[in-house]
């Protein structure tokens, strides 16, 4: 399994889950950086929902690959009490999949 961790503020080459095609099918093909949102990528420094937990709110600030998953840098904006308490430094953002969030 090829893994590794990259960050940046230019959106790599990417592909969404094909119409038609399984998930898990889909999923296998590790040569590919997946995107798992059914809408592109958002911009940096657009404002999406943080779906997972409760968190609401956030800004993009860049992208990140993680074992050819494509995902978001993003500043949650109004980060629940236990997120603040959680993470120590919520103004470092948070590391989100296309599955975790929606458009604002």
């Amino acid at each position: 399994m090829s893994t590794y961790f990259n960050h940046g503020t230019t959106l790599p080459a990417y592909q969404q889950l094909p119409e038609g095609v399984a998930w898990e099918d889909w999923a296998k093909h590790l040569d590919t950086v997946k995107w798992s949102n059914s809408e592109p990528p958002p911009a940096i420094g657009a404002t999406i929902t943080i779906k997972l937990n409760g968190i609401g709110p956030a800004r993009v600030l860049g992208y990140f690959q993680d074992a050819n998953w494509l995902g978001c840098i993003v500043l949650p904006l109004s980060p629940p009490a236990w997120y603040v308490k959680q993470t120590k430094q919520p103004e470092l953002g948070a590391h989100v999949f296309g599955a975790e969030i929606k458009a604002a």
